[in-house]
């Protein structure tokens, strides 16, 4: 769990975030159904909401 101040600061510029935080919002974010993309030849890196079967 990460605190909302936490999440907020990280927006602000006002702390840097630990690894640990940054693994704590990747896996929240990927367990709401949020997928992360790499780069490839035909588009860079992104983020995509997963169809609704393919949520945990």
């Amino acid at each position: 769990m990460v605190a909302k101040r936490t999440i907020a600061d990280f927006e602000n510029n006002m702390r840097q975030p630990h690894p640990r935080t940054l693994r704590d919002l990747k896996q929240c974010l990927e367990a709401a159904g949020v997928l992360f993309l790499d780069a490839d030849d035909q588009a860079g890196t992104g983020v995509r909401l997963a169809h609704a079967e393919e949520v945990e």
